[in-house]
């Protein structure tokens, strides 16, 4: 890792120009080389949960948080062995932590993360928060479409927090987003709370794509998306199960196209250095593939690096 004091009269990427200060300004820039991969199904992460404690009311770990994939897909968290009462979705009487996720008020991924983030952080037992990462607001969320897990208490980490990961079989399709993936949920959400755009100042750029797939069928597109996030936290849910209204801007940077062969090899050069490639400022990268329930994902890679002001 180095920083780079960039003069903006020589800066190699010019796209970055119109996010920099005046012409002349030294402004410091973090360089990240970040490589994502996956290398099985059901290992793509739809959202990721960390968990924090009340102010002078414990250590994460002495409050056991706990986030819990049920096997109908329903997420229930609970806080020192008990109900967490912070929220719900549908909201029905007093608030149990439970968000069913075959109601229409909690079925797509923007209310589910909503819903988490509506506790203020004053609230008694500690609060949850949620950020996307291989997932779109609208993705709606079918039966069964996130996998039951056994580590539920990873949410007590700080720094890896819960993984709730998409089921391949269930949804057709896999996914692979850039960022450093060694961060966890740290790599979305801070150390208190969660930024309401967590790339805000993060300048990506990929320069390849690698991507192995079995398939009994047929591999459809592989889409690049760029999105800008806009959480809402900490404004709890009315009766109507309103939790915010959060909201994201979507990018399509690019389609690669689709391919009929059971076995697909796909590399792509976006672009070579830090000069060129896929460029996203302030955007959230990831990519989706579009395939049957009998894909079987070999590996799928991105390579290239963020830049983040300092």
């Amino acid at each position: 890792m180095r920083k780079l004091f960039a003069v903006l009269a020589l800066v190699a990427l010019p796209a970055l120009a119109a996010a920099q200060p005046a012409v002349g300004a030294i402004v410091p820039v973090k360089v990240q080389p970040v490589s994502s991969i996956i290398q099985a199904n059901d290992v793509s992460a739809a959202i990721v949960i960390k968990y924090f404690p009340p102010a002078g009311g414990g250590s994460t770990s002495s409050m056991t948080p706990k986030v819990a994939v049920e096997a109908d897909g329903n997420l229930t968290f609970t806080v020192a062995g008990a109900a967490y009462t912070g929220f719900e979705l549908p909201v029905s009487g007093a608030l149990g932590g439970v968000i069913d996720v075959s109601d229409a008020e909690a079925n797509t991924v923007g209310e589910v993360v909503d819903a988490i983030n509506s506790t203020p952080i004053t609230f008694a037992t500690g609060y949850f928060r949620a950020a996307l990462v291989n997932a779109l607001r609208s993705d709606v969320i079918s039966t069964q479409a996130w996998l039951a897990d056994a580590a539920d208490t990873d949410v007590a980490r700080p720094d890896l927090g819960e993984i709730i990961y998409w089921d391949t079989s269930e949804l057709d399709d896999d996914n692979i987003a850039f960022y450093n993936q060694a961060l966890g949920a740290s790599a979305f959400i801070g150390n208190r709370d969660l930024a309401k755009n967590p790339f805000a100042d993060t300048t990506t750029l990929i320069n390849f794509g690698r991507f192995l797939i079995t398939n009994g069928g047929t591999v459809g597109d592989f889409t690049i998306y760029a999105v800008t996030d806009n959480y809402i936290s900490g404004r709890g849910c009315n009766a109507a199960g309103d939790c915010g209204q959060g909201s994201e801007t979507v990018r399509t940077v690019a389609v690669l196209p689709a391919a009929t062969a059971t076995e697909v090899l796909l590399s792509t050069y976006f672009g070579s250095g830090l000069s060129n490639g896929v460029l996203a400022q302030g955007e959230r990268v990831f990519v989706r593939m579009d395939a049957d329930a009998t894909s079987s994902v070999t590996l799928y890679s991105l390579s290239g690096y963020t830049f983040k002001k300092q």
